[in-house]
């Protein structure tokens, strides 16, 4: 019979639960750069907010199965809670079904709660949805879509059937639509490998229009997306006056040898649709200069800057059957009643990609 032990992971570890991840799946499954072992430092061993919790079970003395969450702060309704997002939870496919990660969720909330975590939460794949909704977790009340906008068109209907005539219907939709979106001659548009120091007061006048949203701090921002190592993005920026108006985070991917571009995370003033029209249309130079044809982007279906997308030419997307839909489930810690009805009554999310583990 296999001897299972449950406790929390220590650096001896990383080599074994590297291990596991990669013999199940082509983990972390995108670009970074330098070694596994350097994502996972910089994943686990860097994060700003200092507190980075992993569980691992033992099975035999080996790592078979993992759990872990990354500190993640939120801000719900102008204050700032401290969070912890579930990511990487795996059990190794020989030990499936034997209740190994529902021994090691517990022990994760456990440590949770001793570290003065106010509310867990997660962006899960299905299997993982299955294990935190058996902890407790509910959703968070947001509908998320996914969005798309045709940056080349004679790249994109090249590659589909009947192209010809499907882009000049686009190009009669286009016309019909017109071009409405806002141009401000004052604002700059430019590409950096950092964060500007007035992200933060950006930030603050951004996330007025907000009751939930993850706290994007200067150290989170640098450490989330300008860090080779957790990473490829491209950061764009918006300039007005001398002061940053806004920015966007490109992330260039490829599959089966053909080129995509996700907008990783978006940051305007509600209402500035000079800005986020500006950063759609440098996004989409950068987006033909990667060899894309396509940008998408997850929001939530009411967020405010849907319709300064819609006038840059975003369109919704329907989410096919096999694709994974984006969703928030969270957890309230014991004692944090206050928070707990707060979440309850949340109406205006940002949500992104990049809030999520899954790039």
């Amino acid at each position: 019979m296999t001897e299972m032990t449950v406790r929390k992971a220590d650096r001896d570890d990383a080599r074994g639960i590297i291990d596991l991840m990669t013999g199940a799946m082509e983990w972390p499954g995108f670009l970074h750069h330098g070694s596994k072992m350097e994502f996972w430092e910089w994943r686990y061993g860097s994060n700003p907010r200092g507190f980075t919790t992993e569980v691992v079970a033992l099975c035999d003395g080996k790592v078979c199965a993992h759990a872990a969450s990354l500190p993640t702060d939120l801000v719900v309704g102008g204050a700032v809670h401290r969070g912890t997002q579930y990511s990487d939870l795996l059990t190794r496919e020989d030990v499936r079904g034997r209740g190994v990660m529902e021994s090691a969720v517990p022990k994760l909330r456990e440590l949770n709660r001793a570290r003065g975590v106010e509310v867990e939460f997660a962006f899960p794949s299905v299997a993982g949805e299955k294990v935190v909704r058996k902890a407790g977790f509910v959703d968070l009340p947001v509908k998320m879509g996914q969005y798309e906008l045709i940056a080349d068109p004679e790249r994109f209907f090249g590659n589909v059937k009947l192209g010809g005539i499907k882009r000049m219907a686009y190009s009669g939709i286009r016309v019909l639509k017109g071009n409405k979106v806002k141009e401000d001659p004052s604002l700059e548009v430019f590409e950096s490998r950092s964060f500007p120091e007035d992200t933060e007061a950006l930030v603050a006048r951004f996330q007025k229009a907000f009751d939930f949203l993850l706290r994007r701090d200067l150290s989170y921002l640098r450490w989330r997306y300008a860090e080779p190592r957790g990473g490829h993005f491209r950061l764009l920026f918006a300039r007005r006056g001398g002061a940053t108006a806004g920015f966007m985070v490109l992330r260039p991917y490829t599959i089966e040898g053909r080129a995509y571009m996700d907008i990783a995370d978006i940051v305007a003033e509600a209402g500035d649709g000079a800005t986020i029209g500006a950063l759609v249309r440098e996004a989409a130079k950068v987006c033909r200069e990667e060899g894309a044809s396509l940008i998408q982007i997850w929001l939530p279906t009411d967020h405010p800057f849907l319709p300064d997308l819609g006038r840059a030419g975003f369109w919704s997307k329907p989410t096919g059957p096999e694709e994974r839909m984006m969703k928030l489930l969270y957890r309230p810690v014991e004692g944090s009643d206050q928070l707990a009805q707060a979440l309850k009554g949340v109406q205006r999310c940002h949500l992104v990609l990049g809030d999520t583990d899954w790039i």
